[in-house]
This record gives structure tokens, sequence and C-alpha cells, in this order.
């Protein structure tokens, strides 16, 4: 009976010290700390890590190491530089030509094995796995679904227009395209500002290839007064699907374009500004009378000090885009929810190791809805709000959080989060939200095989040019449709986006 109890006790002993010797191995793994970085697409730049209040608290409360990586130029091209040499991001930020050459070579995670597990995620998008849009080549790769349309806002950008050089110059705020054009013409050239210097410009905007959105921006509204979008613009008219580029509208707001550019209203730097910040220097200087801005970048904190601190007498308003020849008044285009080709995706790298691939996804379901969306939307609580009467009410270190957009990886409830983050901007947020925009089909229009539509746009973008500053003559309109269709293509785009437009119901 010893020898039986003394057995048991050594061999107690053995497993104690096996299992002591063991123990550190297994708590290592699943206390270690993974780096996930994230590459995200913005002119705007990013926050300094050190003062990033939302990074500390997901690093601290995940048990991770996340870098976002907020790419300002070439992001195509870094993005492919990397992925070549075998340093994928661990998520990435997609436009839908590189999306599709990414997801041909196997550089992206398919999705839909995952998201079952993922609770936040599935209680925000709980048909995402029954929607066919959300796919492509039947797989789920984009890291959202659709929200409700009671949260959906279709814009932040309107025309802008300074009240006191309009009051000035004895004019009215501009309705039409003719008295848009002979208000900046006025502002050019007859010293609003009254310092005796010919320093003033008619019309301003990001013309450059401004942030996730095409070139043409600061157009928008000039183009939609004929009833066309700038560049990637699909629409359906009498039950036919066309591209914008190719109708007789867009040739004639080419025209009325050039003939404005002729006038020497217009900023001779418009094709070169694709920053936020090149605008608002102007606006500081007191360079410019009328633009098209996001108020999101102009009267929201901490821009809102700084206008009031640069130019203290200036009365800049949002106006109505001007009415064209058609009777259209249109200030952009609004691509109608359809197959989901851009977004956030994941590196299929990280199926590769089964514990960071978990981190990841713990990561992301945390902040897409609940306490983590929080975080990331209105920052710290009892530091920059607090919960009042049930609500979310912020606090005057909201401040602090200016950058939480680069955490935001997961989208956000688009309507709640301006209603309580920008709540001083709450006209401004709604004038942008009600005007009248033109439903584009765009996301209807999957790539053809073997085409590039990078290749398709940048043809559009480098003619359009060139015909609104008459370096091309509108004569040859019909020989750059036809090029579309001969070398880019255009009639296999058509007829994608025709079949698609037909199986979802709208043709």
């Amino acid at each position: 009976m010893k020898r039986i109890l003394l057995v048991m006790v050594c061999l107690a002993l053995v497993a104690g010290m096996v299992f002591a010797q063991a123990a550190p191995e297994a708590n290592a793994k699943e206390d270690e700390v993974y780096k996930i970085v994230y590459y995200h697409n913005s002119s705007a730049g990013g926050q300094d890590p050190a003062k990033d209040p939302i990074l500390k608290a997901l690093d601290e409360k995940l048990g991770i190491d996340l870098s976002v990586e907020v790419i300002t130029t070439d992001f195509e091209s870094k993005l492919n530089l990397e992925v070549s040499s075998g340093n994928a991001p661990d998520i990435m930020q997609l436009k839908s030509a590189q999306f599709k050459t990414l997801e041909e070579q196997g550089v992206l995670l398919p999705l839909e094995d995952y998201l079952p597990t993922m609770k936040n995620f599935m209680q925000r998008y709980p048909d995402i796995l029954d929607d066919p849009t959300l796919r492509y080549n039947g797989h789920l790769y984009f890291l959202n679904g659709r929200d409700d349309d009671s949260q959906r806002i279709k814009a932040y950008s309107s025309l802008w227009v300074r009240k006191d050089w309009l009051d000035k110059l004895g004019l009215a705020v501009p309705t039409t395209l003719e008295e848009f054009k002979n208000v900046a013409i006025a502002f050019a050239t007859q010293d609003p500002d009254g310092n005796g210097i010919n320093d003033t410009f008619g019309f301003c905007g990001m013309g450059g290839n401004a942030e996730n959105k095409d070139t043409m921006y600061a157009w928008n509204p000039i183009f939609g007064a004929f009833g066309v979008g700038e560049l990637n613009d699909w629409q359906i008219q009498d039950g036919k699907v066309f591209f914008g580029p190719t109708s007789e509208r867009y040739k004639e707001a080419l025209v009325w374009i050039r003939d404005f550019i002729a006038t020497g209203a217009v900023d001779p730097d418009i094709m070169l500004i694709n920053t936020y910040d090149q605008i608002r220097e102007k606006v500081y200087r007191n360079q410019v009378g009328l633009m098209y801005m996001t108020w999101a970048e102009f009267v929201k904190a901490p821009f809102n000090t700084m206008l009031a601190e640069m130019t203290p007498d200036a009365q800049w308003i949002q106006i109505a885009p001007p009415v064209g020849p058609y009777g259209d008044s249109f200030d952009s285009i609004y691509n109608v929810p359809g197959f989901l080709q851009s977004g956030r995706c994941l590196s299929a790298d990280l199926a590769n190791n089964p514990e960071k691939l978990q981190k990841v996804l713990d990561y992301l379901d945390y902040i897409v809805y609940g306490e983590g969306l929080n975080l990331v939307c209105y920052g710290i609580e009892g530091t920059h709000w607090n919960y009042v009467d049930g609500q979310i009410v912020t606090t005057d270190k909201i401040g602090e959080v200016s950058y939480s957009w680069m955490h935001q990886v997961m989208g956000r409830l688009e309507k709640e989060y301006m209603s309580i983050k920008f709540p001083y901007c709450a006209a401004e947020v709604q004038f942008a939200a009600n005007l009248p925009r033109i439903d584009s089909y765009k996301n209807f229009v999957t790539i053809p095989a073997s085409r590039n539509l990078t290749d398709l746009n940048r043809y559009v973008d480098e003619e359009t040019v060139r015909f609104m500053y008459g370096r091309r003559d509108i004569s040859e309109f019909s020989d750059f449709v036809n090029t579309l269709y001969k070398t880019y293509g255009l009639g296999e785009y058509e007829e994608i986006a025709a079949e698609n437009l037909k199986n979802a119901g709208l043709l």
C-alpha cells in the first residue's frame, strides 16, 4: 500500500513538473500580442499614434498592436508593392479595379465561413449571408453589409458661396448656370475682398484625384445641371442603361465648362487640387468666393475655429446646384447600392496563421456594433462622451478624437453618428443630405474578363480634361466615344450592366 502511495505521489510530482513546464508555452500562445496592419486610403492624413486615445484603448482592450497606415498618395502603387513583396497588410481598403486584380491573384480572404462566428457582425448585418449583391464570384470578401436606409446619408458636399462678397457687389445668390458664371466672373474681376489687388478667383474645388473620388469632383454640380454625372456614371433612361460620358448632355457640359474656364474666372489650379488642405489654404487667404466642398472639412471642428480666426469677416453659405438648360439641378450622382466591388478586405495570408486571424476577427467584431462601435466613433466613455438619459452626449473633449474615422474600419451608423458627434453642424449636414442627386448604377457594372477599368477611366479622365481646356476640339467627341467602344470594350461593360440590372429587377 505504501509503495502504491509512493508511486502515486511520484507520478503526481512528475505530472506537476510537466505541467509547470508546458503551461508557460500555452500561455505565451494565448497571450501573444499580434501586430495588425490596416492600409487606409485618405488624402487627409492620419493621427499621431502617440496622441490617439482610440488606438491605445483598442490595443489594451483586445491585446493587439494595431497599426493604421493612412496612405495619402499613390495608394494603389504602394499596396501593390507590399503585396508583391509578400507583405500584404492584414486589412486593406480597395477600389473596384484593384480589388478584382487582387481577387484573381488569390490575395484576398473569403469571409463567408468566418462571419457566422462574429456575433456583433451578424447582429448588425443579419441578412449578409443571403444577399447575392455582396458576393463576388460566389464569395464574401468585404467587411460590411447594408445598413437600413434610415441610417444612410447620400452625400456631404455642396456648393458654397461668400455671401458677404455677393452683398458687397450687389449680387444675388446664383440659381442658374448663367448666374453662376456671372457671379464667378464678378468675384474674379471686381476685387470683392477690397485689397486693391487682382488676386481672387471665381470658382474652385478639388479637380484632381480627390480622396476616394474620381477626378472632376469639383465639377459635380455643373455636370449635374446637364443631368449627367462626372466620369464613372451609369444611368437608366427609357429602359436602357448608358455610360454617362458617351451622352450628348455630357458633350454639352464639356462645352459649357470650356467656355467658363476661358473667362478666367476659374482657379487655374483647380485640376491640380486634390486635398482639402489646398482648398482651405485658398479660403483662408480670401482667394476664392465660390467652391464645391464638403461641410465635414470646412465647418466641422477644428476647421470652424480656423475659419473664424483666419477670415473673421467671411460669410460662407451653402447653395443649391444651378439649374441647367433642361431644367436639371443635381448636385452630384448617388451610387445606388448594387454589386459590392469596393471596400475593406482581409489578406488571404491570415489563413496561414489561425491564431492571428482569430485576433483580427475579434477586433473587427468588436468595432462593428455596440461598445466597440461607440469607441471608434466617439472615443472613451467618461472622457469624450457620456450617457445622458440613455443617449450619447459628447463632452468638450470630443475634439481629441477628430481622427476617429481612421478606426471606423467596419463603417458606422451614419445618421446616428452625425447627430451625436456634430450637432453644431446639423443645418449643414441636412442641407447637403437633402440636395437632389442623380441615381447612378455603377455598382451593377462588373468588369469584363481581360478588361481593365482603370484604363477606361483614365482615358475618360484625360480626354475630358482636354475637351474642357480646349486642347481637343469638341468636334472630335464622337471619335472619343468610338474609342471607348473599340479600344476599351465599353460595349462589354454595357452588356454586363444590362444583364445585372435585369437580374436585379431594375430593367
